[in-house]
């Protein structure tokens, strides 16, 4: 993707990567997380890419996987044909038109809830487009799992709030660094409101920025 930012052009790859940055109520506006669902009108269950293979214009498509046609692909069954098509600017290779068929066609299916939020100043700095995020909600985890830093060394955080969340083998402490960036590292153990980590930051946390506390049986 290409966005204009700071008087430049700047490119973004959408891939899998490792978050970069943390939001929970403690940096979001009061209205905090809002979650939808996107409409069944705008998943395609065929997508069709054009692409020039040396001097000819050809097509690759991708369909339902778990159908042999379009004909018993249970999406076009139950909702109809919703095809989509694509001019692969640039493309030349079969394998790259049915690369970007299957890119569009999981993204359409399969991440179909979207997440808005309001943020404040500080964060909203930091966060550019393509950036990957982690989110602790409240409403969603069922527990406070974040909140503000109130004292810090590279291996124990002192944090506003602990209530509700016990130690448990597995689990991961991130926080927001000095200089912005992300870091997590396991949790060794929580004394009152401090939580000791097994290995030491790269550096020291500010004071009130942002931790997350993940456990596995929490989303």
């Amino acid at each position: 993707a290409v966005y204009f930012s700071e008087g430049k052009i700047k490119i973004t790859q959408d891939r899998p990567a490792d978050p970069v940055y943390l939001f929970n109520r403690s940096n979001v506006t009061q209205e905090g997380f809002s979650y939808e669902g996107s409409d069944i009108k705008t998943r395609s269950n065929c997508v069709v890419v054009k692409f020039f293979n040396n001097v000819t214009q050809q097509i690759d498509y991708v369909q339902h996987p778990l159908a042999s046609n379009l004909d018993t692909d249970p999406f076009v069954t139950k909702y109809g044909l919703n095809k989509k098509q694509i001019d692969a600017f640039g493309c030349t290779s079969g394998g790259q038109a049915s690369r970007l068929a299957r890119f569009i066609y999981y993204s359409e299916n399969f991440l179909t809830e979207t997440c808005t939020f309001t943020t404040t100043s500080d964060a909203g700095v930091m966060v550019k487009p393509g950036m990957i995020i982690s989110i602790s909600d409240p409403v969603r985890s069922g527990t406070r799992l974040a909140g503000r830093i109130t004292a810090a060394s590279t291996s124990q955080i002192t944090v506003d709030s602990i209530s509700g969340i016990s130690f448990s083998s597995g689990d991961k402490l991130s926080v927001i660094l000095g200089n912005g960036s992300m870091e997590t590292k396991d949790v060794s153990g929580i004394s009152g409101s401090v939580i000791s980590v097994s290995s030491a930051f790269a550096s020291i946390p500010k004071v009130n920025s942002v931790w997350l506390y993940e456990k596995t049986t929490a989303a």
